[in-house]
């Protein structure tokens, strides 16, 4: 483990491994430190949970002194002096695997963990009516009476509020897989999408719509350059404040895929109502643009074109790209049916069924993986401002921001990696706008014309 000397850190990736520790079911504490190769902590935006795992070498036959059966704990506490923030947590081991000899007297294995809750997720199931609820309570109560999490975990500030009350029935569903399907359906009460998304972070679990997360400060500028390239903007910051800004790796799995955000309804979509009562068939249509109006985003520009296909629509004008069909229940309020009134409260899928699906489209449209010096400030959900360089041309001294891709984040997906020498962050960065328009097509011209005739 990496201990910095006590006049301060030295190097970016520097930091302090204050405990990494087992604890069995009888309340044994055994210590781990010396025999460790690498920890690993996995959050992610779109995980109920923080999971993980712990490389270990043993020569004291850990596992069978122990035992090690699944049934302990894995505690682990570290820091960085720079910062004033510690990661300390608790977690549930659960898997062991890849065991093997490396010699006679010495074996590695790793040992998976997981936050708690995930294995009470797997122990319940929710069977229960909720009348006339809103989905955020629907939500609160699941948390807090089905999975049992402290209210210091999840406190009420964490669960944002949303518009409307429903009628439901959530028919033996595990707690995690019902608060997924009741995200579909939740509209903040300030922000219009049905964004909302629930994870775990390092301080807790949240229960939040992406267009509130869009609108947070970002919490630091990353240069996604290698250093002393004449990058750096900021001359007269410490070279170690700069090493911790300045990225080690970075790669762009995939930029864009047309087809793919086509047949996921980024661009466009249609949604066909089905009202059982009334016996009606109606149906509405929707254009990323329209969406992008009405809702916040990182940026400032939606990731579309006016570029015309053959069929002489846009891509935002082929409504059937994306086609979903769902039962409606709007205006049952008011309906008299029967002698009774009030039949149903709205379901509200007009306002989100196609909606969410073009919000969390646009969110996978454009990531990148980079690696950093480690932070434990870092939490998914998280806004960075990333600053990608243009190619350095030979002839230039000016080194100018690329900036298609340049622009606000999201930390989408997030590891701390740490092992005897040093702490590094892998992040995924995403984000759902860009910081300058796309190129309008001119479709008069010849030439575009003569492309889409081949």
């Amino acid at each position: 483990m990496a201990q910095p000397p006590e006049e301060g850190v030295q190097l970016a990736t520097d930091y302090r491994l204050v405990a990494a520790s087992i604890i069995s079911s009888t309340g044994a504490v055994i210590d781990v430190r010396l025999i460790l190769d690498e920890i690993n902590i996995y959050e992610d935006i779109l995980s109920p949970v923080i999971t993980g795992n712990i490389i270990l070498h043993d020569s004291n036959d850990l596992i069978n002194k122990s035992p090690i059966t699944g049934f302990e704990y894995f505690s682990v506490e570290f820091e960085k002096p720079s910062s004033s923030q510690k990661y300390s947590k608790i977690f549930r081991i659960y898997k062991l695997t890849d065991r093997k000899r490396i010699n006679a007297q010495n074996e590695m294995f790793v040992l998976h963990f997981c936050s708690e809750e995930l294995l009470i997720n797997e122990l319940s199931r929710v069977s229960k009516t909720y009348q006339s609820k809103t989905i955020d309570s629907i939500v609160r109560d699941i948390a807090r009476n089905y999975l049992k999490i402290d209210s210091k975990k999840i406190p009420t500030s964490q669960i944002h509020p949303t518009v409307g009350t429903h009628s439901i029935v959530i028919p033996n569903w595990n707690p995690f897989f019902a608060i997924n399907w009741l995200s579909r359906m939740a509209i903040h009460s300030i922000y219009s999408s049905p964004s909302y998304v629930f994870f775990e972070d390092r301080d807790g679990f949240h229960f939040t719509p992406l267009e509130l997360l869009s609108q947070g400060t970002p919490i630091r500028d990353v240069l996604v350059s290698p250093r002393n390239l004449g990058f750096e903007t900021d001359k007269s910051e410490p070279d170690l404040e700069t090493s911790g800004k300045t990225l080690y790796e970075w790669e762009m799995p995939c930029g864009f895929d047309i087809i793919q955000n086509i047949s996921s309804g980024m661009y466009s979509g249609s949604v066909i109502t089905i009202d059982p009562v009334r016996q009606r068939i109606g149906s509405m249509n929707l254009s990323s643009s329209e969406m992008f109006k009405k809702t916040k985003h990182l940026n400032d520009k939606n990731m579309t074109s006016n570029l015309m296909t053959r069929r002489g629509t846009t891509l935002e004008g082929e409504f059937n790209s994306l086609l979903r069909m769902y039962p409606t229940t709007l205006g049952h309020d008011n309906l008299k049916y029967g002698g009774l009134s009030g039949v149903a409260l709205p379901n509200k899928v007009e306002q989100w069924l196609i909606q969410r699906n073009m919000y969390l489209s646009l969110l996978h449209s454009s990531r990148v993986n980079i690696s950093m010096p480690g932070d434990t400030e870092f939490r998914v959900g998280q806004v960075l401002n990333a600053k990608f360089p243009s190619l350095i041309m030979p002839d230039k001294t000016e080194k100018p921001l690329d900036k298609l891709y340049s622009g606000k984040y999201f930390i989408a997906a997030l590891r701390h990696s740490l092992n005897r020498q040093s702490h590094m962050c892998y992040l995924e960065l995403a984000k759902e706008s860009t910081a300058v328009s796309y190129p309008q097509t001119l479709n008069t011209s010849q030439l575009i014309k003569a492309a889409i005739s081949i």
